[in-house]
């Protein structure tokens, strides 16, 4: 009733890795200073514009208003609110642009990163307000992204200023018996929360002010788009209330819902009361691509993974963003829960007996066999001799080959969630500290296949310089070049994967080399010109 807990493991991993708190402290210090380019810097986001030029062709008026508005951006705030791909993954969702703020002519927007593996950096820009995006396009509430708007924030989610839906005044979670039975808007919230957990959507959204059209509430039916509504956590009180701000800010008549390639839901607007129906997918294809079209984001119409991560006790309010924990529960003092307790040595057997391997910094170190063992159990390896115990460990560490005790597992998960979400310095400050350069994940990755996700300029000539192969293969068989092809990165990293003896003949497991795949490539999926550019540059060297 509160929440998926498959999905909630995810959203807990999330909370975990994706706005780490020295990213938020960066961000704090920069904005507190009046430096919001310095916060956006610290946040990992790109700003692709100079506000003078905002200011010439947007007029004066509108560029001070947007640089007074980003005064109070925060950058960790929007990165900890942004819709998720989900599914197992941390990441940040793809594709989208989301619109921040209006002002006249302009608009503020931030585009989302272009791969669930690759960089998790932002782009943030001022365009021209009637600018249709290439891709779906979400506007985002400023409580979302503004530091002035806690209170905002409290009440989009249902809350007043005694208490939060499902919690206490202190922050203790309600037991279900005792939900809503005032008439306060947490009771409200928690009303709507209960019929949505029996099924009952007609009465849940009716209790938001949406009647819901027939072939919604036909659940009866069993149908795919039925079954998928009654599975997503909605929160039909802040769609109700976002429809409404949608059509204050552009004279929306309709809003709409994507879950999925099949299920979307039109809110109609134009009359008294809202009514939410299903569009099916040939109606879609007239009604989808028309840019004026309101989508109703994710961060919105999703119940707060927040509270819900809270009500199952998967976090404490020591885990939320401070401003978050500061708008919904301002006198909350508990400890945080995702703490980093230092990693034990994990123990496995060797030679009969059970030895230690300690782990530090994405370095693993054998700790029960001397020097003059190690070095005799490396050359052995390195002539192809079978290794076992903890030199097997120690080989599957960094190898294709072999596994690794669970504990080491959740170790190296771990290492590398720390390095997609804290980027390209992260993984420099790891290297400093003594991370074993040929460190691979789970799939036989090294950092070379994942280039896309940091600084190539910086990482690829240190990587190279420790010695790893640029053209090293995964468990498929897939070198980096083979990933950034099929995978389509941008040029700049294909070039230098190309210059530095990437080769685009070698097969993967089903022998497909580069060579064989870029045609298809070219003629199927829709790429940039820096990327077709590329792919002309591969052709004339190979």
């Amino acid at each position: 009733m509160s929440g998926d807990l498959m999905e909630l493991s995810t959203w807990r991993r999330i909370r975990r890795y994706a706005v780490p708190s020295t990213v938020i402290d960066a961000c704090t210090r920069a904005r507190e200073a009046g430096d919001w380019r310095a916060a956006c810097a610290a946040g990992q986001i790109e700003v692709a514009f100079d506000i003078a030029a905002v200011r010439d062709t947007f007029g004066p008026q509108t560029g001070g208003r947007i640089e007074a508005e980003l005064l109070h951006f925060a950058p960790d705030l929007l990165r900890w609110h942004l819709p998720r791909a989900l599914g197992g993954r941390t990441s940040l969702a793809t594709g989208a642009t989301i619109r921040l703020l209006t002002v006249g002519s302009a608009a503020l927007t931030v585009t989302l990163p272009v791969s669930v593996d690759g960089s998790q950096r932002l782009r943030l820009d001022v365009i021209s307000a009637g600018t249709v995006s290439d891709g779906p396009e979400f506007d985002l509430p400023a409580y979302l992204w503004d530091v002035r708007r806690g209170d905002e924030l409290r009440a989009a989610w249902g809350g007043t200023a005694a208490r939060m839906p499902r919690f206490g005044p202190d922050a203790t979670p309600l037991p279900e018996a005792e939900w809503g039975h005032g008439d306060d808007a947490p009771d409200l919230a928690e009303r709507i929360l209960a019929l949505s957990g029996a099924g009952d959507l007609v009465a849940a959204w009716a209790e938001a002010g949406i009647t819901l059209d027939a072939e919604i509430a036909d659940i009866q039916r069993w149908n795919q788009p039925q079954l998928e509504l009654l599975g997503v956590p909605l929160d039909p009180r802040a769609v109700a209330a976002e429809a409404r701000r949608l059509a204050e800010t552009y004279d929306a008549k309709t809003v709409v819902i994507e879950f999925d390639y099949r299920t979307r839901v039109v809110i109609d607007l134009k009359r008294k009361r809202m009514k939410a129906r299903l569009v099916s997918w040939e109606e879609w294809r007239k009604i989808g691509s028309d840019g004026t079209l309101r989508r109703i984001s994710p961060s919105v119409h999703r119940r707060s993974p927040d509270l819900d991560l809270l009500w199952h006790g998967l976090i404490s309010t020591g885990d939320l963003h401070p401003l978050v924990r500061a708008a919904l529960f301002p006198h909350a003092t508990a400890a945080p829960l995702l703490v980093d307790a230092p990693a034990e040595p994990t123990r496995v057997r060797c030679r009969g007996e059970w030895h230690r391997i300690g782990h530090e910094h994405g370095r693993l170190q054998v700790l029960d066999h001397t020097a003059e063992e190690a070095q005799r159990e490396r050359v052995m390896r390195s002539l192809g001799g079978a290794v076992t115990g903890c030199f097997a460990v120690e080989q599957a560490w960094t190898g294709q080959t072999g596994r690794l005790p669970k504990a080491l597992r959740a170790q190296r998960r771990d290492l590398w969630q720390r390095m997609l979400h804290g980027g390209t310095q992260t993984v420099v400050d790891l290297l400093d500290a003594g991370m074993n350069p040929h460190i691979r994940d789970g799939r036989g990755m090294t950092l070379l296949h994942m280039l896309l996700a940091f600084d190539h300029e910086v990482l690829l000539p240190r990587l190279l310089d420790a010695g790893l192969d640029i053209n090293t293969p995964d468990k498929e068989q897939r070198t980096p070049l083979h990933m950034a092809v099929v995978f389509g990165w941008s040029g700049g990293p294909i070039r230098a994967i190309l210059d530095a003896g990437g080769d685009p003949h070698r097969g993967d497991q089903e022998q497909m080399s580069v060579i064989d795949f870029i045609d298809d490539a070219l003629e199927y999926r829709d790429r940039n010109e820096d990327f077709t550019e590329a792919i002309t540059y591969l052709k004339e060297r190979a």
